[in-house]
This record gives structure tokens, sequence and C-alpha cells, in this order.
């Protein structure tokens, strides 16, 4: 049977991708958890416009992050976390690579992500209204 890959799969694929596997493989494992969907033309439209706003998301966290390191060149803990966060969403480093290197735990390293990446989005969306003023 043909999926697509709605998420990477080890030893399986990345995202995207169009991959035969066995029947059993994909109805028992694959699609009851949402990695994958059948390959049919519909879908692999579908998946591709996923793609793309995955693609323009990270690329508007990343530009939210070098704003941010503009206006504020002092390097800090919010600083830090957001190139974390960056590290992370250009996959340099895991969340365990991170743990290693900070001694946080890896709960911790998520939490402080998450809060860096919703406070890059509010300065980020005060940004564009300042530019519109």
């Amino acid at each position: 049977m043909e999926v697509i890959l709605r998420e990477d799969v080890d030893k399986l694929g990345s995202r995207g991708q169009v991959v035969k596997v066995a029947d059993g493989y994909a109805r028992n494992f694959l699609l009851p958890k949402r990695l994958a969907v059948l390959a049919t033309a519909a879908n692999k439209k579908i998946v591709e416009q996923e793609r793309l706003a995955h693609l323009r998301r990270e690329a508007t966290e990343r530009s939210a992050a070098e704003e941010l390191a503009k206006l504020d060149p002092q390097p800090d803990e919010e600083t830090e976390l957001a190139e974390m966060r960056a590290a992370m969403m250009r996959a340099e480093k895991t969340i365990a690579e991170i743990s290693e290197l900070t001694g946080w735990n890896a709960s911790l390293i998520k939490v402080r992500a998450f809060r860096a990446r919703r406070k890059l989005q509010k300065l980020f969306a005060d940004l564009k209204r300042k530019e519109r003023s």
C-alpha cells in the first residue's frame, strides 16, 4: 500500500514522502496515529499544502527571532531561549542535546521554548503594527 507520510517516521521516511508499506503496518500503525494518509491525488495536494504551511511557519519564527536579535543585542536568557528554539526548528540541536548543554531537563526546555516562541510571536506582531502606523 502506498502512503504519504505526514511526519518523519524512523527507518521509513520523512514528511511528505510517498512510501510503499505493508497493508497491516499502514492500517494498524501509520493511519490510526495520523502519521500517514493514503496516497491519492487529493491527499497529495493536502499534504503539499501542509508542507508549505509548515515552511511558512518556520520562516516566520526565524524572522521573528532575527528581529528580536536586532532589537536587543544584549545576550540574556530570552535571547538564549530564542536561539534554542531556532536551533531546534532548524534541527541543529535536539532537546536532548540542548538539555545536555544547558543542564536543564527536557520538560523545562519545552516549556521555556514555548514561552519564548509566544513572546517572539507577540514581538513580531507588535513590529508589524508599528510598521503599519
